[in-house]
């Protein structure tokens, strides 16, 4: 199951795995997002892949020590699509997804992840999806939406769990 995530999507991993993040003190929105991204990642057990136009924009974070967290998760859980995708047919699709989005970025997420046979996209930007998912194979979702697909049941054991040392195997609320 090839998942692709957007740039917004690999920040909520990021920040549910920091130790200090607690979800009663955050947006229940963005919450369910985050907790999401790291359950998917935890239960389901697999490798999210991050498309070059994901790394291009993550590498444009300014913070450095923020940049360079993004970059060692990335290196360490994620799988980077890094394939010989052919610039013309990207430069085609990007501008075919552009007539129904004006966001370039976007569009080209899209079509890499469409050339790199993803089956899903996970991002949680509402005109992202209202806008390109009848226009891709793609199946363009939130993470929460992704997660729920899952239909992981209650006591379910992840295939992924943080070692002891982790401060996260002592936290229940990632746990479903």
């Amino acid at each position: 199951m090839p998942v692709a995530i957007d740039a917004n999507a690999l920040t909520y991993l990021i920040e549910a795995m920091d130790p200090a993040y607690d979800p009663n003190s955050d947006d229940p929105a963005l919450a369910q997002e985050r907790i999401s991204m790291l359950r998917a990642f935890l239960y389901v057990g697999i490798s999210f892949h991050v498309l070059p136009q994901v790394k291009s924009e993550y590498m444009c974070i300014s913070k450095i020590d923020w940049r360079e967290l993004h970059d060692h998760i990335k290196e360490a859980l994620l799988t980077e699509v890094d394939w010989n995708l052919d610039p013309q047919t990207m430069l085609c699709k990007k501008n075919l997804f552009m007539s129904f989005h004006n966001k370039e970025k976007d569009c080209q997420v899209l079509a890499e992840a469409e050339a790199a046979n993803m089956t899903t996209l996970l991002t949680r930007d509402d005109k992202f999806i209202q806008r390109l998912a009848s226009a891709t194979t793609v199946h363009i979702v939130y993470p929460s939406e992704f997660w729920q697909s899952q239909n992981m049941r209650a006591g379910s054991d992840p295939k992924w769990e943080p070692s002891p040392s982790n401060p996260l195997h002592g936290k229940n609320w990632w746990r479903v």
